[in-house]
């Protein structure tokens, strides 16, 4: 049986890769910061099939640990997607330095 890894897996597209992984045969692991949709899917997947890990992808620590995890509970993995993303309303007009800086902080911050 394969084994995924992925970050950003609560909502959206990583979600959606899970459950498609999962209705594939995959068992999934997962690092969110979105606790109630982690724990949603979870429960609609089962237990038996997803690990989700509470914590923040730009924190390499916490995504060392959210690997492990998922490699001791489900073996070697096959893939990892790194996926996770953040999402508000905003426009390249009116985001703030901040907010951006966020952005390209964590597309390029994966250890």
């Amino acid at each position: 049986m394969k084994t995924a890894f992925i970050t950003g897996g609560a909502t959206g597209i990583g979600a959606a890769t899970i459950r498609k992984y999962v209705a594939n045969g995959v068992r999934c692991g997962f690092l969110d910061s979105n606790i109630d949709a982690s724990a949603k899917l979870v429960q609609e997947l089962g237990a038996d099939t997803v690990l989700f890990q509470a914590g923040d992808v730009r924190d390499s620590i916490r995504q060392a640990e959210a690997i492990k995890a998922t490699q001791d509970r489900f073996g070697i993995l096959n893939t990892i997607f790194v996926n996770a993303g953040i999402h508000q309303s905003n426009t390249v007009m009116n985001i703030s330095d901040g907010h951006l800086e966020k952005l390209v902080l964590l597309r390029i911050s994966w250890p």
